[in-house]
């Protein structure tokens, strides 16, 4: 709760809209509900930080367009439209709910480039090496422990 109010009325202010508030309400309500994955829309940015592990996976805009391209079965100059329009509207989101204009790579845990590393069980490995890292004490049972 100390973080909820810290981002509406701390440094972490953001301008609150209706989808923000459910926002906010549905991620907190499934992290309650025991170990959750959420993909997308700043959940890193909700929860306490020492409570997430915060993963993001980028690549190049070229290998973007010609993986959006194969799944939607369109040419790459219309994926390249498409992603440009996605993008826009992620950095307005992000904006307007977190008035941040950047993701920083400070925000994360783990920043991975599928560029090089293609393979999605390649990442899933390197991505459970990390949540063991950050939770061992509380897969173990032990209490956890605030390393800051």
């Amino acid at each position: 709760m100390s973080e909820l109010a810290s981002m509406l009325f701390g440094e972490k202010s953001f301008i609150m809209s209706d989808y923000a508030k459910n926002l906010i309400s549905s991620v907190y309500t499934f992290a309650n509900m025991g170990s959750s994955i959420f993909v997308g829309r700043g959940a890193h940015l909700i929860l306490p930080r020492d409570r997430v592990l915060a993963v993001r996976i980028i690549c190049s805009n070229e290998y973007r367009s010609l993986r959006l391209a194969d799944i939607l079965d369109v040419e790459e100059t219309e994926a390249e439209k498409l992603l440009h329009q996605i993008d826009h509207e992620q950095r307005a989101f992000f904006k307007k709910v977190f008035g941040k204009k950047d993701a920083s790579p400070y925000e994360f845990d783990l920043v991975i480039n599928s560029d090089f590393i293609a393979e999605p069980s390649g990442a899933a490995e390197v991505i459970a090496c990390a949540f063991k890292e950050k939770f061992s004490a509380e897969l173990e049972g032990k209490p956890f422990v605030n390393r800051n």
